[in-house]
């Protein structure tokens, strides 16, 4: 039994921050730098997503 709960805990380790991914807002907001400091001020993590069109 102990081995197989060994065996066990590195699958578990991968699927632990799958919660956290589904739980991002699926929408993505126009960046407005009052959001951005609102962002920074909450002291939550945050993702700053951009892409240049050249």
């Amino acid at each position: 039994m102990r081995r197989r709960s060994l065996l066990c805990l590195p699958l578990l380790a991968l699927l632990l921050p799958v919660g956290e991914v589904l739980a991002a807002d699926p929408e993505p907001i126009t960046y407005s730098r009052a959001a951005f400091d609102a962002a920074i001020a909450s002291g939550k993590p945050f993702l700053l997503d951009f892409k240049a069109s050249w």
